[in-house]
């Protein structure tokens, strides 16, 4: 059985994407050389950006998506009459 991908499943392939296929090619490398302000360091910094924007969206929506799933759970339960049980 197939299962749904996980936020973190989406998170790390754009990752591998990013690493593996668009930073190897050449034409992006030679479009990246090719800016004047371009700097070594930006670059590793921009890389590093990327990596904790990613990561960050990954937290946020896995706690969106917990979120909901424990709305959800809640909704499928009997609701608890507060009152009776706390002052009867």
């Amino acid at each position: 059985m197939k299962t749904k991908p996980e936020i973190q499943d989406e998170v790390q392939l754009w990752k591998t994407i990013f690493t593996t296929i668009l930073l190897r090619d050449n034409a992006i490398k030679e479009l990246i050389n090719s800016d004047p302000g371009f700097t070594h360091v930006g670059y590793e910094q921009a890389l590093q950006m990327l990596d904790e924007t990613l990561n960050d969206f990954s937290t946020v929506r896995s706690s969106l998506v917990e979120a909901r799933r424990g709305l959800a759970t809640h909704r499928s339960t009997k609701p608890t009459n507060y009152i009776t049980a706390c002052c009867s």
